[in-house]
């Protein structure tokens, strides 16, 4: 309880501190323009559903910003005023003093992020029905990164003597952990691929922005923030402590036990049995239909379902994932379903997404030769057509030129020549849609031979049918000459 009381009391010290000077105010008057700006351009707008998740993906980001601006200064500057000689000889002790400036920290954070979150939400209450459940998901997310950011800002301006050192450190710190996380599924194979997504706080904080409460993502923040508040205090206690204790390899090996305990807690926490995931929100509670289940039901034996589905919106990720797993609990009529999702961007799916490509291609082998020699013979009728068109494009001219003015016939045959050249110049930028069209890429995972072949139908039957009209045309022309020359010869 002494621990408690005096943590308090330097809170209540360092809360008036940060709210007396003008960086706590111009940080919050920053966040919250921020905030406002992406809802005024991203969310408030006539037909979006009433969600605050672009704020708060935006928030995510910014949050990694304001907190170490928030804690750069916690001890640095004590140092420099000269008052945290007095503040360390107090009675309170340093845990009092670190977790008291913490907190005062994280109230700080929290008043800065739940003013605009809460004006948007009344804003939002006036024309729409927002999920509060969503948002106050959102804002605990936010927070509980938050705390893991300004703990660690507190241990770096502990560390540095100049505030501008303590934010850069904190900062960098973070978008080197980022970059590390996401770069390790690429560098590990099987299993441990998933390391970098445990790492990963914005992946961790994407689950509480959707309205997932998960509490491994809980104890992930809850862990980190603790071990950089524990390194904070034996930093700033070091000088008080006894020879023994503070030598820097005693301290070395004690920070690495307490990371270890730390990385073992949030696998733990991970586990599957241990995890407990609550959907805070009410627009995900997806379920299927009656006739679905009885389509599912009357199929024969086991059956498979691969979506594909290449770097998706992690909102959209997790309504195909619950989708997907409603399905699987509906059994055949001998059998069950499988059903998964695979994203070829990520090097974890890489392998699945090779076995889903040589099913198809294996299954289906003898239809795709068939279509692609459908395609080839299209693709080769439209190459006949276009050195058609290269050739009569010229004699065409000509033969416009020679037409008298105001001969009926003389626009039709220029129109056809126009459209002759217009055929010979945008050939190849056709063959080019072809080829995209037919290749794989991360945002197609599989050709689209259907639309290749559609435009090249439409193509063959745009051009068919001005052709016809164009020699119907000219033979309409053709009889009416003849009728007037036996017209005017007196032979009828």
């Amino acid at each position: 309880m002494t621990l408690i009381r005096s943590a308090i009391a330097v809170a209540r010290r360092e809360w008036r501190i940060q709210v007396g000077s003008a960086l706590g105010w111009s940080v919050m008057a920053a966040f919250a323009a921020l905030a406002g700006t992406v809802f005024a351009v991203a969310v408030f707008r006539s037909g979006a559903p009433a969600t605050l998740r672009g704020t708060f993906i935006a928030l995510g980001w910014a949050v990694l910003l304001v907190a170490p601006a928030i804690s750069m200064r916690s001890v640095v500057e004590e140092r420099r005023n000269g008052t945290w000689s007095s503040l360390a000889a107090s009675p309170v002790g340093f845990a009092a003093i670190i977790s008291g400036k913490f907190a005062a920290l994280l109230a700080l954070l929290a008043l800065t992020i739940t003013v605009p979150v809460l004006a948007q939400l009344a804003a939002l209450e006036w024309f729409a029905r927002p999920d509060y459940l969503e948002a106050c998901t959102g804002v605990i997310g936010l927070l509980l990164a938050g705390s893991a950011y300004l703990a660690s800002g507190i241990l770096m301006s502990a560390l540095v003597g100049n505030q501008v050192a303590a934010y850069l450190l904190t900062v960098f710190l973070w978008l080197t952990w980022i970059a590390i996380a996401r770069s390790a599924p690429a560098l590990l194979s099987g299993n441990a691929a998933y390391v970098g997504f445990a790492l990963d706080p914005l992946r961790r904080l994407d689950d509480f922005l959707l309205g997932l409460m998960d509490t491994g993502n809980v104890v992930y923040f809850t862990a980190i923030a603790a071990w950089f508040l524990c390194a904070a205090t034996v930093v700033v206690a070091r000088a008080s402590l006894a020879a023994h204790v503070a030598g820097r390899g005693r301290i070395v090996l004690g920070l690495a036990c307490g990371a270890i305990i730390a990385a073992a807690a949030v696998g733990m926490a991970d586990a599957p049995r241990l995890r407990v995931v609550g959907d805070m929100t009410k627009s995900r509670a997806y379920t299927l239909s009656s006739e679905t289940r009885a389509t599912l039901g009357a199929l024969d034996g086991d059956w498979q379902i691969a979506v594909i589905l290449s770097a998706p919106d992690a909102g959209v990720a997790r309504q195909v994932d619950e989708v997907l797993a409603r399905i699987a609990e509906c059994p055949t009529k001998d059998g069950h379903i499988r059903a998964t999702r695979i994203d070829p961007t990520q090097p974890a799916d890489a392998a699945r997404y090779e076995a889903a490509l040589e099913t198809v291609q294996s299954r289906d082998a003898s239809a795709l030769q068939q279509h692609a020699e459908a395609i080839r013979a299209g693709r080769a009728a439209f190459d006949r057509l276009t050195r058609v068109a290269a050739v009569q494009a010229p004699l065409l001219e000509d033969l416009v030129t020679a037409l008298p003015a105001q001969d009926p016939a003389r626009a039709e045959l220029d129109a056809l020549r126009g459209g002759f050249v217009q055929l010979v110049i945008q050939k190849r930028a056709f063959d080019r849609s072809i080829e995209q069209l037919r290749s794989a890429s991360d945002a197609r995972p599989f050709p689209d031979e259907a639309r290749a072949a559609a435009a090249i139908a439409a193509n063959l039957k745009h051009w068919s049918e001005k052709l016809a009209a164009a020699a119907r045309a000219l033979a309409d022309r053709a009889a009416q000459r003849v009728d007037s020359v036996a017209q005017a010869a007196g032979l009828t």
